[in-house]
């Protein structure tokens, strides 16, 4: 887990230090609480974290997925051709 990277990774020298891995087991705590909460990180290139509902979000996605007018489901290795194509093209 990357905040637990962190927080090994840390070092507490300062007052603000240690109020800061006060907040990291803090959210610890509370994530491992609570595993429906799906945190993404950087979003868009910002300096962004965003806290979701993981039921809400996989049943929304497969949602906005499963319309086969928008979407179609292709091969394992087509996706990994594209893939291939699109980075080589950069």
């Amino acid at each position: 887990m990357i905040l637990e990277k962190f927080y090994k990774e840390f070092p507490i020298n300062k007052p603000n230090d240690k109020l800061i891995c006060n907040w990291l087991n803090i959210i610890k705590t509370f994530l491992k609480k609570h595993p429906e909460i799906l945190v993404i990180m950087t979003i868009d290139k910002e300096n962004v974290t965003v806290a979701l509902n993981k039921d809400n979000s996989i049943s929304r996605m497969e949602e906005v997925f499963s319309n086969k007018d928008t979407y179609e489901k292709i091969d394992r290795f087509y996706q990994k051709l594209i893939f291939l194509l699109t980075f080589l093209a950069c």
